[in-house]
């Protein structure tokens, strides 16, 4: 029998095997023809048993007792046989002839039992020692192609080596497109394991190198999700693989949505957390530069077209978390509070999109989000930005449904609310405020809240209080319908049950009017706060233009000279409170006029009869004014106004006037008059505008106390400026009298752009508008001078 088995081909020695197969007996025929030692093919048969093997029709047990079989002969057989048997595991791996891969486990114990060979070996025709051969074979294999089937068990197989780590890392890596996409965790995580022997940095960057090249689809997504799971766990474990990981990621000068989805999964890790959180800021910074240089300059833009957009790669990053990409959500969250908190708007306008993103596309991360956010509002130190402020305002009005959830919590912040800076706590009652509307207990407990800081002994508080229940009065419209409160539960896609009646909302906004004339009787910015917001108030919630018309008759009234002959029309020594130590304004009479002057103009056009009386008496007021001179308001201008110390009656006087004047020519412009009768009125009290302020900005007192008085802020509005210079430069059809009367005006002009000047300072986003039509006055101007 022996001889038959030694005189059988390579296709009879298969066959036999196969058809032992079969019978069941296949294993047993392998382990007789590798144990008799009359058989002298043994090799022969081993390479019979790996393609036996690689059969797909093969139980993978029987496989598996062939396999043990064949290793236990190769742990004695011949140094010549280990040769041969490598050589055909070379030869089917470049010729795509292994498809389970089950056979490798033989070719690791071949290169095993190379190590310990003593005697030499040979092939064409050359000798070598066994480590020498294993090594010649290993870059040999290095050098051959790899089927995407083969590199699973080739990696499998190369984790009991330790020779040309850094060539056999290197060559998985490059291989790994051909890796199907289901077993690419499995072999990222086999190299992470073949990275600690010492090839950290060629494997770290292959992997990254493969991963920025992978084209999207919903399979890889949760492929590469897993990867960035083990990478993140194998860093936990090997501090080298994350100092590799570091330095790769620096060293990146453009970064994709996996960089930065590696760079985000590594948060978690307290030794590296604050390395990661300055790597991402520093791309960030850059990538933002990058973005207005691009702006700048159509050159840059083609040059640096290539370059990906920061918040396009943090958007592919959150698309991507609830897609398999799971563990970047916490390093997503970090990183959007980190740069929300920068003092550069960018930086936090970006930090917001994330936190924004993150906040409706992952419910499980809504309350932590939402409490950081309070946590950065609701604190004593003035924010950097707004932005915080802005998000909290989205969050309120795109997530209603979320933010009920969060009542408790909001209750818990409401009496700090009035203890921190003015800014923040404006910023989130303006969040909050919309919430009330459908949650009565929310609603009276802010209340409470804010009646009780309205009279509170600090002005921040009281200044709070107030913008808090204006606010309220704004957002609890009268006559709302169900169907715009329905419009906002189905944009938020919840369902809300409504907890409130257009009788309820009348019901707080006649308290908040109650509280707030009550609020009348304070002194200062308080007042000033109250008439600021009236305006606001009627826009949002006009229905209950009785209640703010009502107070602004009563205002005025008090400071109003009702005998139409007598000057000055305004009663603003009555307006100050002075005491032996100090004047200060008791009535802020420029915040009066300008709140009747703008609510007026939004009852007018639809209400006129309502402004009836508002009407007439600023119509007596300018026509008084434009008869008088600086004298006749109660104004001395042979008295010093107060170099030093504290403000004089005097200089309280003349502040309180010139800001009057201002809101008084621009009534004129927004009046009715006749062209050159409302010309005459404006360049008259312009001309006594003029003379205070020549008061005021001229130097008081001698020596170091030389000081001068300009006034710091305007109440000439933008719009205002706007037709004033479309007077002076361009002219009005209707009101031509009135264009060839401002022309004639001394200083008009250059006063004007002072004014705009004051308004650029701080120029609201929806003011920018106005600044076309402006622009266009001032070009027609330089052309035409």
């Amino acid at each position: 029998m022996n001889d038959k088995i030694n005189a059988l081909n390579e296709k009879q020695r298969l066959k036999l095997l196969v058809g032992k197969n079969s019978d069941g007996k296949v294993v047993d025929m392998i382990k007789f023809i590798l144990t008799d030692e009359g058989i002298t093919v043994k090799c022969e048969f081993v390479i019979a048993s790996i393609k036996l093997v690689e059969r797909q029709d093969l139980i993978k047990q029987v496989a598996s007792d062939v396999i043990s079989a064949v290793n236990s002969y190769i742990s004695t057989c011949p140094s010549q046989d280990l040769v041969t048997v490598s050589e055909h595991f070379l030869s089917c791996i470049k010729t795509s002839a292994i498809k389970s891969g089950l056979s490798l486990d033989i070719l690791g114990v071949v290169l095993g039992r190379l190590d310990q060979v003593t005697d030499q070996v040979s092939l064409e025709g050359e000798e070598f020692t066994g480590h020498q051969y294993k090594q010649q074979f290993i870059n040999s294999l290095c050098n051959a192609r790899w089927p995407g089937e083969v590199v699973l068990p080739l990696c499998k197989m190369f984790q009991d080596q330790r020779e040309e780590v850094g060539a056999v890392g290197e060559k998985i890596c490059g291989s790994l497109g051909a890796v199907p996409t289901p077993s690419l965790p499995e072999v990222v995580h086999l190299l992470l394991m073949l990275a600690t022997k010492g090839c950290h940095k060629k494997i770290v960057a292959g992997i990254v190198e493969h991963f920025d090249s992978l084209k999207d689809s919903c399979e890889q997504f949760e492929a590469v999700g897993t990867c960035l799971l083990h990478i993140s766990y194998a860093v936990r474990h090997d501090q080298e693989l994350g100092k590799a990981l570091i330095q790769e990621l620096k060293g990146t000068k453009h970064h994709s949505t996996f960089t930065v989805a590696l760079a985000l999964s590594l948060f978690s890790h307290d030794a590296i957390a604050d390395t990661i959180t300055t790597l991402l800021k520093s791309w960030a910074t850059k990538s933002l530069k990058s973005k207005k240089l691009r702006s700048a300059s159509a050159f840059v833009d083609e040059s640096l077209k290539e370059l990906p957009d920061v918040q396009c790669v943090l958007e592919g990053v959150i698309e991507r978390s609830s897609k398999g990409w799971d563990y970047t959500v916490e390093g997503l969250i970090k990183l959007g509070f980190v740069l929300l908190d920068q003092n550069v708007t960018d930086e936090s306008v970006v930090g917001s999109f994330i936190l924004e993103k993150c906040y409706r596309k992952h419910v499980h991360c809504r309350r932590e989000v939402f409490k950081q956010l309070l946590h950065r509002l609701v604190t004593s130190q003035p924010l950097a930005t707004s932005e915080p402020a802005s998000l909290l305002e989205r969050i309120a009005r795109r997530s209603l449904q979320q933010m009920l959830s969060q009542v408790d919590k909001i209750k818990d912040i409401l009496p700090n609310i009035p203890l921190i800076p003015l800014a923040n706590a404006q910023s989130v009652l303006t969040a909050l405020v919309p919430v009330m509307r459908y949650d009565t207990p929310l609603r009276d407990s802010a209340m409470l809240v804010l009646k009780k800081f309205l009279f509170s002994k600090s002005p921040v508080s009281r200044r709070i209080a107030v913008f808090g229940l204006t606010e309220i009065m704004r957002k609890f419209k009268v006559g709302d319908t169900y169907s715009q409160a329905s419009q906002l539960t189905c944009s938020s896609q919840v369902q809300i049950h409504m907890m409130y009646t257009t009788d309820v909302n009348e019901a707080v906004c006649t308290e908040i009017a109650l509280l707030l004339k009550r609020g009348l009787l304070q002194q200062g910015e308080v007042r000033s706060d109250i008439y600021d917001r009236m305006s606001v108030i009627l826009t949002d919630n006009y229905t209950i233009r009785h209640l703010v018309i009502q107070q602004l008759e009563d205002s005025l009234t008090k400071v109003y000279e009702d005998q139409t002959g007598v000057l000055p029309p305004l009663k603003i020594g009555d307006c100050i409170a002075v005491s032996p130590d100090s004047s200060v304004l008791r009535e802020p009479l420029p915040n009066l006029l300008r709140a009747v002057l703008r609510c007026c103009a939004i009852v007018r056009p639809r209400d006129p009869h309502e402004v009836t009386k508002l009407d007439t008496m600023m119509t007596s007021t300018l026509k008084r004014a434009a008869k008088g001179d600086m004298g006749d308001w109660d104004l001395d201008k042979s008295t010093e106004i107060g170099p030093t110390g504290a403000p004089s009656r005097n200089l309280v006087t003349a502040l309180t006037l010139y800001a009057s004047l201002e809101v008084l020519l621009e009534r004129v412009l927004e009046g009715e008059e006749e062209g050159d009768t409302a010309g005459e009125m404006f360049k008259k009290i312009f001309s006594v505008l003029s003379s205070v302020n020549e008061l005021l900005t001229t130097p008081q007192g001698s020596g170091k106390g030389k000081k001068s008085h300009r006034p710091s802020t305007t109440y000439f509005s933008l719009q205002a400026v706007d037709k004033l210079l479309h007077y002076i430069a361009r002219g009005d059809g209707e009101r031509k009298d009135m264009d060839a009367i401002l022309r004639t005006v001394t200083d008009l002009y250059s006063w004007t752009l002072g004014v705009l000047s004051e308004h650029l300072k701080e120029l609201p986003v929806e003011e920018i508008p106005t600044l076309g039509s402006i622009t266009q006055s001032l070009l027609t101007r330089l052309s035409n001078p």
